[in-house]
């Protein structure tokens, strides 16, 4: 499922390049390392496929996996389609048979602000003033 997102990634996390693009985490509640093979991410109704994640994701047992929403495919399987909006947004997650896993609605973004479920996978989503990048989020925002 969807974890946590950043719409407006200004100082945080940096990608292998040391951008800071816009990014989000998918989270995996189970006990087995689950393949991404076939899932699809997207920003819009119109293109539920836009982007479908390269079959060699795998999210581990109780883990979490962060992808860089920075509109730039070509620069690795990490990378995303399309970007996030600090506008606000849908982004939907489904599987290898195009059915939707998850659906996560996002308001008005403060730079650096995440968009996180808290606890992980279960929770509901907050605004905190910074995320945990490619970490749980445990059960608070941090500090």
């Amino acid at each position: 499922m969807i974890n946590e997102l950043c719409p407006s990634n200004k100082s945080g996390a940096m990608d292998e390049s040391g951008s800071h693009p816009d990014w989000l985490e998918l989270y995996n509640a189970t006990s087995a390392d689950l393949s991404l093979s076939g899932f699809y991410l997207a920003n819009t109704l119109d293109s539920l496929t836009q982007a479908r994640l390269d079959p060699t994701l795998t999210v581990k047992a109780g883990g979490v996996l962060l992808l860089w929403a920075d509109k730039d495919a070509t620069a690795g399987s990490l990378h995303l389609p399309f970007n996030l909006s600090a506008k606000g947004k849908t982004i939907y997650l489904l599987d290898s048979e195009q059915q939707l896993v998850d659906a996560v609605q996002f308001g008005q973004a403060e730079a650096d602000a995440t968009y996180s479920r808290l606890p992980d996978g279960t929770g509901s989503f907050t605004w905190c003033g910074k995320g945990t990048p490619n970490k749980l989020n445990g059960s608070t925002c941090p500090e």
